[in-house]
Formats: structure tokens, C-alpha cells, sequence
């Protein structure tokens, strides 16, 4: 047989059940006075993590069991181990100041605050609203009130302050109102409630006849002043008044008593709060919280400093207690099977080492030995250096049976009966100890290996010295032989034989796989040898390896990959893995895989030792757990999940309302929300660290792991129904029941039935449509062709009309030149033969005065006639006036003036621009005629003409160099310079800017400058 089935047969037990029956009074119970136990795990929650909060901040649980920290206007809700603010900074929805929550039996939470009382309510927005229960009519005392105590009974709610109670049934209507000149505190005995004033008076409170009946309990007694109170025994409620003692109630007698009495523990109770599992958490001002049973039993005694001043506790599950430190909430897992040893315990500790010697508990740490203190009594455990500790310190420790070595670097050591230590064996270069049995131990060095045995009450060696290692970090012991872990090198084993010699057998590592760490542990007589992926298994009872596919398929239920492993006395068979320790509990068949407040132990590379009785002891790089397997069952069944919150919309509006659940089908989001998101809660905070979610949609095959968070989001789901699973997974792999969460996705508005009419009704407007579009073509085609005939008749008129009208332009100006060369030839030459004729008479000697004068007006009104003839000549006459450009025209004049003297130059700047022909006529006549005027007049050299053209004008300029006139002068005269008056004239014409400037020695210019878009039309 062999032994996994032989030990089955030995010791069957069932460790799996619920987490109650462990935290029953039939186990708990029997607790013995002066136990000294270690602190459960604990998980801080720093005050600037939930939000503005201090250590007055109240605590209460939601209508999904989560944890809340209410202040004023703070509602910080724990959703596994993310803090949510419900309560915000916004105001325009009404958010009063909340000073107190609790939970009522009806599923609802319920909150008080400053004037104001009522049930909690969440907005569309997710956040805090709240209704308030205090109605329209209400007594005048409520204005100052402040209900900073809530007590929930089955029936209603008592809402307390210190000037009065408002009672509100589950059963609605008006809360009922109880007033007090000072009121201490509110409680509860079964579900009758009690009140308590602060002159030592004691009322029932009688919510039917809305009356307060005075109770004759603290007339018996002595008057006292109420502020606490938490259910305790059955039908009993412990009650601390203002002096800090405790009382017991039933609703008749009221005694004296207080559970810590028999502990020694005394002092002001600050605060106490009911287990869920029965009993009560006792917060004693300066020295810490404890927590009894229904019989008195000590469960845990939190007497660390952080924990001497605690006015506010909370619980509302089992092995779970919220506690309001001076700067954190801590949960306390009261209920887990470890408890936790450290600095705070007085130890530094650096991979401990943990020795028994009868009843006295040793740590090893950093070479100091450390000595369990007994002189507490009560509590916490706590520890000192031990007295005349060995000289050099202590590195290696031993136990078997209730005996226990110690080593230095030098010998070993064992503890005296009279105090201290007392030498065993010297031995240089003393590595580690290994204890076979309870009579058999080697010492292990660099030099020699020596095996001392305990003989007619001593320790003495007994065989012969073999040769030492190089190094033994590491040694794992079993019935038969120790085992060294050599590392890289393999292991080394080392065992008595019948004739006392010492009998190493090596193990090499490269021989069979060549890691960096070969692992010794062992169940019965079979040692398992693991490393990074491989396992062999010795058995020591019939000296050979055998198959290791047993063992193998033991520990391989295990996730993570087991290092070491080792058996307790009972069977069960405790496994290491670089991150916890995971249990496999002997049961009526088999093994049950157990890791609940095992798995995490924040630290790395366990290992496992066993104590005294059924004491089991977890070390680490830098911890020291004890487990308590007295606890009963370790496992404990993962909540359901539940839902906390549904978004959907633009607006991300909230779904889901505190207190109802969801089935399949029961919420239908139209088609804008259909990208909901959902937050998921664990369902409870039993877990040292939190499981992580799982879903599965639409029934598929496989599970997806939502990561580190709770929140799930889905985007642009189509129109149907959907099934949504989420589950919980810790991380040994234990699953949750899943919670099945229905919805459905409405149809966008185009995909509806009255959509689909309308789409019916469009589909035949189209086919008429259709049918109608030929004819529709037809006629617009021929509205096209309509619209460009007409077009083209407008351009073909237009075109006729130019051409008309450049036809009669040219038969006029065919006119013009015939008649200026008519009269050139005929009037203009005759005029110019009477001026000659006159001239030649005004010269004859014997010409009278009179006559000559005469003559000269004559010859004047001839002059003026030449004059007005030559420049009629020049308004017909349109030669050089044909070019199409005004400079060009300019440049023919000058070369046609440059014939005689002075010289006449031309300058152009500018882009061309086209002009009408008025205003290039009149232009180039201003032209001839100021040039004219320049050289029969002014004695000039030099006469220039600039034409430039601008952005937004055309510029004529002629100037010359000499000898210049009165510019006043020269434009009044009525008689003579007929020119600059033909030139203002034209300016005009042409809506031309006209310019003179000369004087007399300085020249003359002329500038005329008329602007783009803007030439005078003038017909002649």
C-alpha cells in the first residue's frame, strides 16, 4: 500500500464548511486566558484615499453590503478596493451633510444629518441625492437637531440626536417624534427599543402609543448615562455608558458586567459593535479592540497602538471588522486562519528562523534570538531578546519533539534550565543544523559534518566526523535522513546507518536537470525533489526512486507551481509556491484543494514549520505567520457577484437603483443607450486580496477576464436581447456562482415598424416617380434647349448691335476726315493767306496809326479764327487717334513733333489698360495741344510727355523747361490761350482731374488723370 493511501486511512477529517461553525462559540470558546496570538492580517485604507474624511468619519454599509464613509458631505463607497465618491461637489441636485448611515432590514440604506433624516437615493447621474423623510410638518426641536446615531430595528427606524428620536416605520407614513431635554444614546434589546437621557433616566419607547414609558432598571441600580450599545448574548445587549464601564440589559435587569473582566483588560469602552457571527468588538481607550464571544471567549485582541484610540467600528460580515484608526480605516480580517508577527511585536525580521523548546517559542532574525515575552498575560504577543544569548549570534535553529539546538558560527548551543544557553558541541565554520527525530541532529560545516544524538539526558556525538559542504542554506528534515538544498549543485542527503556512520548520498543536478534551485520537501516516507519544471520522488522506506505521477497529480491541482511540501501530524499536506502557501486537506477521499487566507502572504519564498501540537508556522523573507488550524474549515465559498451599476446614453445616465435585483429580460435600454457599462461588486470583503471578474456574453463558450477592474463596457450593440454571466476567480482558480444579468437593446428609429411604413410608402412614391421620370427629362431637356436658343439670340443681338454700332462709328469718322481735309485745303489755308497779307501790310511805311490799329484787330480776329478752325481740323480729323492703344498713339505724335525744336521725349510706365475711345481722343488732343503750346511758346528745350497707368487711374503728363507764365494770368484771359481752356474743357469731358503749374522762368506742366472705370461717354 502505498503511503498517500496508507496516511488516507490514518486521520480523515473534513476541513471544508461554512466560515460560522469556525467562528462558533464551540470553537472559540475554549479560548484559555493568557494566550498570546499575533494580530490578524489587516488592510489600510489611508484617510486620502476615500477622500476628505478624519478620524471622526462614521462607517455603514449599503443596500449591496459595501462599505461607506460618510463625513460631512462625504459618500465614500469601497467597491472591492476602489474608493468611488458618490456624493461629488456638485449642488444642484440636494445633497445634504451626512453625519450617520446604517443598513435597515428592509434592504435600504438610511442616513441622518444636520436637521434632516431619510432614505438614501442616487440621481441619474450615479451620485448621492437622498430623500429626506422629515415631511413638511414636523416639531420645531428638529431644526437644531443633529441625528448622528441610526438604529435599525425590523420593523423601522430609530433616527437619534441629542434633543429627540424620529421613528420611521418600513410600513410608511409619518415618522413618529420622541423630544428630550438631552438625550445619551439609542438602543435596541431584541427589537424593543430603549433610550437612555443624560440625567441617568431610562425610557422605553413605545412607537404605538407614541409614548416614552420610564423604566424602574436604573432605579435598582445607579443612574447611568448611556453612549453605546451592540447586541450580545442572546437576548442581552451590552451597554457602555459615559464613564467607560459596561453594562448587560435584557429589558429588566440591568447588571454590571463586563466580557474583558476576567482578561484583566480595563479602561474607558470607547465603542462597541456586534459580530455577525455573535459576539461583540470592545474599543478600550489606550489599549486596544478585542473582540469576545457570546460566552466571553477572546477571539483577537488588536492591542497594537493604532488601535488605542477607536470610537468607530463596523461589521457586517463574518471574520470581518472595519475600524476607524487616527489616520485610516483598516479592515481586520478576524475570521482568517493567520495571524501576523513583526517589528510590532518588537522583532526586525530577516528570513526568521522559528525554534520550540517545550512550551517557549524562539525566533532567529539577523542573528539575534528572540524570546516570546509571557509576562503580558493578556493580548497581542510580544517578544525581547532573549537573555545571555550565545556569543557571536545565532544563525541556524533546530527543533524535535520539545527539544531545540541552537548554531552560531562557532558550536552549538542549548537552552539551560536555569536561564541562558549552554554549549554543546564547538565546531568552526558551523553552517546550518538538521534535526532527525527528537534525538538525532547533525551539525553541518565547512570542515565536517558531526552527528550528535541525546543520550542519558545529554547531547553527545555519536559517530564519526565526515567531511563538511561549502554551503547549506537550506535543510528539510524527515523521519528518516536530512536533506540538504546545495542549490545549482543538487542536494545533499545525510543519513545514520546501523553501525552509527554517517552516509552522505549526493544528488547532482546536472545529472537530471540542470536549474538553478533544486527544492526538498516530503509527504511520509516519500521525499519530492522539484525545480523550475520537473519533480522526482525518493522513497526513503524502500531506498530508490520511484513514480512520481501520484504526487504529481496531487500537487498539479494546485495553479501555481509548487516548490515545496511538507505533513503535518493530522495528514494534510501543507505546499509552498513563490507567493503563498496552499493546503490539501485529507478528506473521506482524497485531498481537498484549501487556500482561502493562504494564498497571499505578501512576501516571498514561504516555508512551512510545525510547532508544538498542531501549531503550524509560516516563514518568509521578512514575515512570521501562525496559522491557526483551531479556526476550523479554511475555505469559505466566494460571494456572487453583484451588480452596482449600469451607465448608458449620452449622458451616462444610471440604471440601476440601490436594492433591486436584475433577472433575464428586466431592462430595456433604447437604442442611444446602446453602449451600457457595467460595475460589478464581489459581494463581499472576506478575501485578503480581491478576486478578479470574469464574463462570458451571449452564452459563449469561453470566459474573459475583466483584468485588475470591475468595470465592463460594451459599445454599439445591435437592437435584441442578450444574456450577460459574471462570476468571480480567485486566484488558486476557485469560482464563483455567476450572476446572469438580462437586457435588451431597443431599435433605432429607422429600424422600426412605423419606420418600415414610411419606407413602404416612400418605395411607391418612388416607383411613380420612376415611371414619371422619362417625361420629366423630356420636358427638362426641352426647357434647356428653350434656355439656350434664347441665350444665343440675346449674344447674337448683342453682337449685332456692336457691329451696327461700329459701323456707324466708322462712317462717321470716314466723315470727320473728309471734312477736315476740306477744310485744311480750303478755309483753314485761306484765313492763314489773309493773316500773311495782313502782316505785309502792317509793315508799308506810309501806313497810318490809325489804319495799323485797325489792321492789328483785324489780324487778331483772323489769328482766333485760324485757331478755332485748326482745332475743329483736329477734332475730325482721327489718324493718329485709330491705334487701339493711348501710348502708342503718343509715341507716333512725338516722333511727328520732333521735327522741329525744341525736343519732345515720351516716358510710359504701367500695365496698358484699355480705354473708350472718348477718352484716348480727348487724351491725345490735351496731348497735341500742350506740346503745340510749348514749342511756338515757351522757348523750351526740352518738352516731356509721361503716361502712366496706375491701379486705379490713367496719368497725362507734359512738361517742359521754359520760360513759364502766370498760371492766374494764363487761365483768366478772355482773349488769347485759347488752348488751356480747349484742355480744361476736354478734362471735363472725360471726367479727368486737370492740373497747371508754372511760373514765370520755371516752365510749365501739365497733368490730366482720369480715373480706370470711370471715363465720360462724350458723343459728338
Amino acid at each position: 500500500m502505498n503511503p498517500l493511501s496508507r496516511y488516507s486511512q490514518v486521520r480523515s477529517r473534513c476541513v471544508l464548511g461554512m466560515l460560522a461553525l469556525a467562528l462558533s462559540s464551540q470553537v472559540w470558546g475554549g479560548t484559555r486566558v493568557g494566550a498570546l496570538e499575533g494580530l490578524p492580517p489587516t488592510r489600510k485604507h489611508p484617510f486620502e484615499t476615500i477622500g476628505s474624511v478624519s478620524r471622526g468619519a462614521r462607517l455603514g454599509f449599503d443596500s449591496f453590503g459595501r462599505l461607506v464613509v460618510v463625513e460631512e458631505g462625504v459618500y465614500s463607497v469601497l467597491n472591492d478596493e476602489v474608493w468611488l465618491d458618490l456624493a461629488g461637489r456638485q449642488r444642484a441636485v440636494r445633497r445634504p451633510n451626512i453625519v450617520s448611515l446604517a443598513l435597515g432590514a428592509d434592504g435600504s440604506s438610511y442616513y441622518g444629518g444636520f436637521g434632516d433624516f431619510g432614505s438614501v437615493r442616487f440621481g441619474v447621474d450615479g451620485r448621492f441625492s437622498g430623500r429626506s423623510l422629515v415631511g413638511d410638518v414636523y416639531p420645531e426641536w428638529i431644526r437644531t437637531a443633529i441625528f448622528d446615531d441610526i438604529v435599525a430595528s425590523s420593523e423601522g427606524v430609530y433616527f437619534s440626536s441629542w434633543n429627540g428620536i424620529a421613528y420611521q416605520s418600513f410600513g410608511g407614513g409619518p415618522p413618529t417624534y420622541f423630544q428630550f431635554e438631552y438625550l445619551g444614546d439609542v438602543f435596541l434589546v431584541g427589537s424593543q427599543a430603549y433610550a437612555s437621557t443624560a440625567d441617568g433616566e431610562l425610557f422605553r419607547v413605545d412607537v404605538e402609543t407614541r409614548r416614552l414609558v420610564p423604566h424602574p432598571a436604573v432605579e435598582r441600580n445607579r443612574e447611568i448615562v448611556v453612549e453605546d450599545a451592540a447586541p450580545w448574548r442572546e437576548g442581552r445587549t451590552l451597554l457602555a455608558d459615559r464613564e467607560g464601564k459596561t453594562w448587560s440589559f435584557d429589558g429588566r435587569d440591568l447588571r454590571a458586567e463586563s466580557p474583558l473582566d476576567r482578561y484583566e483588560i480595563a479602561g474607558r469602552v470607547s465603542a462597541l459593535e456586534p459580530l455577525k457571527e455573535g459576539g461583540v468588538a470592545v474599543a478600550v481607550s489606550g489599549r486596544g479592540v478585542f473582540l469576545v464571544d457570546r460566552e466571553g471567549g477572546l477571539l483577537v485582541s488588536l492591542d497594537a497602538p493604532e488601535y488605542h484610540r477607536v470610537s468607530e467600528m463596523a461589521s457586517n460580515e463574518a471574520g470581518v471588522l472595519w475600524v476607524v484608526t487616527s489616520n485610516s480605516v483598516d479592515k481586520v480580517h478576524y475570521g482568517s486562519p493567520l495571524t501576523e508577527y513583526g517589528q510590532r511585536f518588537g522583532m526586525f525580521l530577516d528570513w526568521p528562523l522559528v525554534g520550540f523548546d517545550g512550551d517557549r517559542m524562539f525566533v532567529v532574525s539577523s542573528g539575534l534570538l528572540y524570546e516570546e515575552a509571557k509576562e503580558r498575560g493578556v493580548g497581542s504577543a510580544r517578544f525581547r531578546l532573549a537573555d545571555n544569548q550565545p556569543e557571536g549570534g545565532v544563525y541556524s535553529v533546530a527543533t524535535g519533539g520539545a527539544r531545540m539546538l541552537l548554531g552560531t558560527r562557532d558550536g552549538v548551543f542549548q537552552p539551560s534550565d536555569g536561564g541562558g544557553f549552554s554549549p554543546v558541541l564547538k565546531m568552526d565554520g558551523l553552517l546550518n543544523l538538521a534535526m532527525v527525530g527528537a534525538d538525532l541532529c547533525f551539525a553541518i560545516g565547512r570542515n565536517e559534518i558531526v552527528a550528535i544524538g541525546f543520550r542519558r539526558g545529554k547531547w553527545e556525538e555519536v559517530a564519526r566526523h565526515s567531511e563538511g559542504v561549502a554551503y547549506a542554506p537550506i535543510t528539510h528534515s524527515t523521519n528518516r535522513s536530512a536533506w540538504v538544498e546545495l542549490g545549482r549543485k543538487g542536494v545533499l542527503r545525510l543519513w545514520m546507518d546501523a553501525d552509527q556512520t554517517i552516509r552522505k548520498d549526493y544528488f547532482e543536478n546536472e545529472d537530471w536537470n540542470n536549474t538553478w534551485w533544486v527544492n526538498v520537501g516530503s509527504i511520509g516516507d516519500r521525499v519530492v525533489l522539484s525545480t523550475l519544471d520537473a519533480r522526482k520522488v525518493f522513497d526513503e522506506e524502500r531506498e530508490r526512486w520511484i513514480d512520481s505521477e501520484e504526487v504529481d497529480e496531487l500537487l498539479n491541482r494546485s495553479p501555481k507551481r509548487i516548490d515545496r511540501v511538507w505533513e503535518d501530524q493530522s495528514g494534510d499536506i501543507w505546499a509552498t509556491h513563490g507567493e503563498g502557501v496552499v493546503l490539501f486537506a485529507r478528506a473521506e477521499e482524497g485531498f481537498e484543494l484549501d487556500s482561502y487566507g493562504l494564498e497571499v502572504i505578501n512576501d516571498r519564498y514561504p516555508r512551512v514549520v510545525f510547532g508544538s501540537g498542531d501549531e503550524v508556522w509560516i516563514v518568509a523573507a521578512h514575515s512570521l505567520l501562525k496559522v491557526r488550524k483551531d479556526r476550523g474549515p479554511l475555505a469559505k465559498a466566494l460571494a456572487k457577484p453583484v451588480l452596482v451599476s449600469l451607465k448608458a446614453g449620452s449622458e451616462n445616465r444610471e440604471l440601476v437603483d440601490h436594492g433591486v435585483s436584475f433577472s433575464h429580460h428586466s431592462v430595456s435600454l433604447s437604442y442611444e443607450e446602446n453602449s451600457p457599462s457595467f460595475r460589478f461588486f464581489s459581494g463581499a470583503y472576506g478575501w485578503r486580496e480581491p478576486p478578479t471578474f470574469e464574463y462570458r456574453f451571449q452564452s459563449e463558450a469561453h470566459w474573459t477576464s475583466l483584468g485588475a477592474g470591475s468595470l465592463l463596457a460594451f459599445g454599439d450593440l445591435r437592437e435584441g436581447d442578450y444574456l450577460l454571466e459574471v462570476r468571480t476567480v480567485e486566484s488558486l482558480g476557485r469560482k464563483s456562482e455567476p450572476l446572469q444579468l438580462g437586457f435588451s437593446v431597443g431599435s433605432p428609429w429607422y429600424r422600426t415598424s412605423s419606420a418600415f411604413v414610411v419606407y413602404g410608402a416612400g418605395a411607391l412614391s418612388l416607383v411613380s416617380c420612376l415611371a414619371m421620370l422619362p417625361s420629366y427629362l423630356t420636358r427638362r431637356r426641352n426647357r434647356e434647349l428653350e434656355g439656350i436658343v434664347h441665350e444665343r439670340t440675346l449674344q447674337l443681338e448683342s453682337a449685332m448691335e456692336r457691329l451696327e454700332e461700329n459701323t456707324r462709328n466708322a462712317a462717321t469718322l470716314e466723315e470727320r476726315n473728309r471734312l477736315a481735309g476740306e477744310i485744311h485745303d480750303s478755309l483753314q489755308q485761306g484765313v492763314i493767306g489773309a493773316i500773311i497779307q495782313l502782316d505785309a501790310t502792317l509793315t508799308l511805311p506810309d501806313l497810318s496809326k490809325e489804319a495799323a490799329a485797325r489792321l492789328k484787330v483785324v489780324r487778331n480776329m483772323v489769328t482766333f479764327v485760324k485757331q478755332e478752325v485748326q482745332h475743329l481740323v483736329w477734332d475730325l480729323d482721327s489718324t493718329l487717334n485709330s491705334k487701339s492703344e493711348l501710348g502708342e498713339v503718343l509715341e507716333d505724335l512725338v516722333r511727328a513733333l520732333n521735327s522741329t525744336k525744341p525736343k519732345v521725349s515720351i516716358e510710359r510706365s504701367g500695365e496698358p489698360v484699355t480705354l473708350s475711345n472718348d477718352t484716348r481722343h480727348n487724351l491725345l488732343r490735351i496731348a497735341q495741344e500742350a506740346c503745340t503750346n510749348a514749342i511756338r511758346h515757351s522757348g523750351a528745350t526740352n518738352v516731356v510727355v509721361r503716361l502712366s497707368y496706375t491701379p486705379h487711374s490713367v496719368e497725362l503728363c507734359i512738361e517742359d523747361d521754359g520760360i513759364g507764365f502766370e498760371k492766374s494770368k494764363g487761365l483768366a484771359e478772355s482773349v488769347g490761350h485759347f488752348g488751356l481752356r480747349g484742355m480744361v474743357s476736354r478734362s471735363k469731358k472725360i471726367g479727368a482731374d486737370f492740373q497747371l503749374d508754372s511760373a514765370p522762368g520755371e516752365g510749365a506742366r501739365v497733368r490730366v488723370a482720369v480715373p480706370i472705370g470711370e471715363e465720360v461717354q462724350v458723343f459728338v
